[in-house]
């Protein structure tokens, strides 16, 4: 480890964590550099997104106790980042009370994710979706040089239709209540539990309650349980 750089220690759901690395080892990637790539990049799209935002302590352990409760369990690794990188990181985590755990973890989802969840996003597959015909792609030919254009900003297409489609980023956009644990923000009334939740659910009718419960629970994909 290089002296401008440090260790930073993430736990992520195992699971997720497993396909993160076949997808790297059949890239021939290397981990760390990687993911210091990605969070040069990332970091001012996840601060730009939480401007202005706080989560309250509730949300906050919330948040902590969905991923650690995940049914699959998570697994603890060390990441070698550049000190600018840990420095730039930890100033979004103390100005918006961020979960650093659950941004890897949305990070990590997002760089792998699969046509289901993207589908139920109402994200594109591929750029072949007519979302993409506003664009002219001319990507180079040699292997090579396709790879760097991939990697210069690999969230690019994502990051686009997220905010065309929904108005919002990557790092805001709600998932689903079983990935709770993956969420950058979320207001009180989303915490279950809550004064504020109770307050929400108080001003629907108890069929329009309901529904709108379904719904969420609906959202979540069998992929991420809850311990039993």
């Amino acid at each position: 480890m290089a002296p401008d750089q440090k260790k930073i220690t993430v736990k992520v759901f195992e699971p997720l964590l497993t396909l993160f690395m076949d997808h790297l080892k059949s890239c021939f990637i290397q981990r760390d550099a990687f993911v210091n790539h990605i969070l040069t990049l990332e970091i001012e799209h996840l601060a730009k997104d939480l401007e202005g935002k706080r989560l309250s302590d509730k949300a906050r352990r919330h948040i902590t106790r969905s991923l650690r409760d995940v049914k699959a369990g998570t697994k603890t690794i060390n990441i070698v980042v550049d000190n600018s990188v840990s420095k730039a990181l930890g100033k979004v985590v103390v100005e918006s009370n961020l979960v650093r755990d659950a941004f890897f973890n949305r990070l990590f989802l997002f760089l792998c994710a699969k046509d289901e969840l993207l589908s139920r996003l109402h994200l594109p597959t591929d750029t072949s979706d007519r979302f993409f015909n506003q664009w002219s792609f001319q990507r180079p030919t040699a292997p090579m040089g396709a790879v760097s254009e991939v990697l210069s900003d690999p969230l690019w297409a994502l990051r686009e239709a997220c905010q065309d489609t929904h108005e919002e980023g990557l790092y805001l956009i709600h998932l689903g209540t079983q990935y709770d644990g993956f969420a950058c923000w979320m207001d009180d009334a989303s915490v279950p539990g809550t004064s504020e939740r109770r307050k929400l659910l108080r001003g629907l009718d108890v069929k329009g309650a309901a529904r709108r419960m379904a719904a969420l629970e609906k959202q979540s994909t069998s992929v991420i349980g809850k311990k039993e």
